[in-house]
């Protein structure tokens, strides 16, 4: 019976270091810092780190959706795969919805983690990179 629960004990660990170890990996290229402003009409991103822009604007209503990745702003992610990497740049995907006083982010690639909201009233800013808000 020991056995056993060190049997599982072990490969518990072994699944953990290989999970680890490849989040590692694929979030090494995609260091990114963005700086998240909810305007009257919509959102200013500013790309602090691992960005093609300075910043980008967009227009987001109520309950609107629109996609964000290191080349800017769009309501359809620009593409599938890279066809030609910048070594400057992160690599991330994620969506924005506006919902209610708040800001609703998804993250699709790149990022630790998979969803993050947070209040944001209009002027509010909110600084977020691969592994969270900051």
């Amino acid at each position: 019976m020991r056995n056993i629960g060190f049997i599982l004990t072990f490969v518990c660990c072994l699944m953990a270091n290989g999970i680890n170890a490849e989040t590692k990996k694929d979030l090494s290229k995609s260091t990114f810092a963005i700086l998240i402003e909810n305007t009257e009409d919509g959102i200013k991103v500013n790309g602090c780190k691992g960005c093609a822009y300075i910043h980008v604007t967009a227009t987001l209503q109520e309950g609107e959706t629109i996609c964000l990745d290191q080349n800017g702003i769009g309501k359809h992610f620009h593409r599938k795969k890279p066809v030609k990497k910048d070594k400057k740049l992160a690599s991330f995907r994620m969506k924005i919805t506006k919902k209610k006083g708040e800001l609703l982010l998804e993250g699709h690639e790149g990022t630790i983690w998979t969803k993050l909201s947070f209040s944001c009233p209009v002027g509010g800013q909110q600084l977020v990179d691969q592994n969270g808000m900051l």
